[in-house]
C-alpha cells in the first residue's frame, strides 16, 4: 500500500510539471498540448516542398 501511494505521488509530481510521457495512462489535454508542434512540423514540410518545387532540388536546377 505504501509503495502504491509513493508511485501515485511521483506520477502527480510529473503531471504537475508537464511531463506526461513518463506517467502511465493517457494524460488530459495531450492533443491540445502537442497541436502546436504538429502544426509547425506540418507547415515546415509544406514550406520546404513548395520551395524545393520552385527553386529545384539541386544547384543545377536552381541555376536554370
Amino acid at each position: 500500500m505504501a509503495d502504491e501511494r509513493g508511485v501515485e505521488a511521483v506520477e502527480q509530481w510529473f503531471r504537475r510539471r508537464g511531463l506526461p510521457a513518463v506517467v502511465r495512462g493517457r494524460p488530459a489535454h495531450l492533443l491540445v498540448r502537442i497541436a502546436p508542434a504538429v502544426v509547425f512540423i506540418g507547415g515546415w514540410r509544406v514550406l520546404t516542398a513548395v520551395l524545393s518545387a520552385v527553386d529545384g532540388e539541386t544547384d543545377a536546377d536552381f541555376d536554370r
